[in-house]
C-alpha cells in the first residue's frame, strides 16, 4: 500500500487516538476534513482500519475507527525508527485487543475527551500543519495528556457521573499535588452533566 503524507498523518492519529471519528481526525491532525474522510476510506478499503458504530450523547451517530492488525504493520512500515508492529503495541497497548476493548467500553468517555481535542485542535483555525499529540493515561487522577505543536501541555481528567464523593475528593487532591510537584501544569476538568453534552 503506498503511504501518502495525509494516510501517514491518519495512521499515526488512530494509533495514539483509537476509535476518531472523521471530523475529529480533521481537526487533530491539521488534514481538511475532506482529506481525512478520503484517507480512512483507504484505509478501510486495504484493510488497515476498522469502524464501530457509536450513537453519541446528543445523538447523532458517528462512525469510528480504530487500527487493525495489518494497519499497524502498515504504520510499522512508514515510521523511519524501524519498529515492528509487535514494538508498536508494546509501545501502545492501546493498539492492542485488550487496549481497544478498555476504550470501547466507555466510549461514551471517549467520545467526551475527543471533542476537547478536537476543540483545542480547531481553536488554531485553518493554521496549516497544525497537530496535536494526545497520550491516554490509564490509572490515576488523569485521563489524558494533549501537547500542542507549540511544545504547551495540557492534562485532562473527567469526572464521570458515577465517581463517589470520595473518588472525586481523591481525585481533585491528586491534581493539586501534581500541580504543586510541577507535573502537570493546565489540567482541563470536566463534569457530568450539560457541560460534557
Amino acid at each position: 500500500m503506498y503511504i501518502s503524507f495525509s494516510t501517514n498523518d491518519t495512521l499515526t492519529a488512530l494509533a495514539q487516538m483509537p476509535f476518531l471519528d472523521s471530523i475529529e481526525l480533521a481537526a487533530v491532525t491539521g488534514l481538511p476534513e475532506r482529506t481525512a474522510r478520503e484517507a480512512l476510506r483507504r484505509l478501510d478499503e486495504h484493510g488497515c482500519a476498522g469502524k464501530v458504530r457509536h450513537a453519541c450523547l446528543d445523538g447523532f451517530r458517528v462512525r469510528r475507527c480504530y487500527l487493525t492488525p495489518r494497519g499497524i504493520e502498515e504504520l510499522a512500515k512508514a515510521r523511519l525508527e524501524g519498529e515492528s508492529p509487535e514494538d508498536l503495541i508494546v509501545a501502545n497497548d492501546l493498539l492492542s485487543a485488550q487496549g481497544r476493548r478498555y476504550l470501547l467500553r466507555r466510549l461514551d468517555a471517549v467520545a467526551v475527551l475527543y471533542r476537547v481535542a478536537r476543540d483545542v485542535a480547531s481553536s488554531r483555525g485553518d493554521e496549516e500543519g497544525y497537530r496535536i499529540n494526545w497520550r491516554w493515561e490509564r490509572p490515576g487522577a488523569l485521563d489524558a495528556v494533549l501537547q500542542l505543536p507549540d511544545g504547551r501541555t495540557d492534562t485532562i481528567s473527567r469526572i464521570g457521573s458515577t465517581h463517589t464523593g470520595e473518588a472525586v475528593g481523591s481525585r481533585l487532591r491528586t491534581l493539586h499535588n501534581m500541580h504543586d510537584r510541577g507535573t502537570a501544569r493546565a489540567t482541563i476538568l470536566l463534569v457530568p452533566g450539560m457541560a460534557e453534552l
